[in-house]
């Protein structure tokens, strides 16, 4: 009975691990686009500004 328990709070952990790795990785992958897409608009706006003030 215990082993049966141990091996269900492994299989457990395990997947809870892998699944928490995972999210970070979309978490990262989702802020640098979302940066970049930010950088790319806030470079878009000040090149709009500078070229009507001339």
């Amino acid at each position: 009975m215990a082993s049966f328990v141990l091996q269900i709070v492994a299989a457990v952990g395990i997947v809870g691990y892998l699944s928490f790795r995972n999210g970070e990785r979309v978490v990262e992958e989702f802020a640098q686009k979302l940066i970049a897409k930010t950088g790319k608009r806030v470079e878009e706006k000040l090149t709009a500004v500078v070229e009507n003030t001339h």
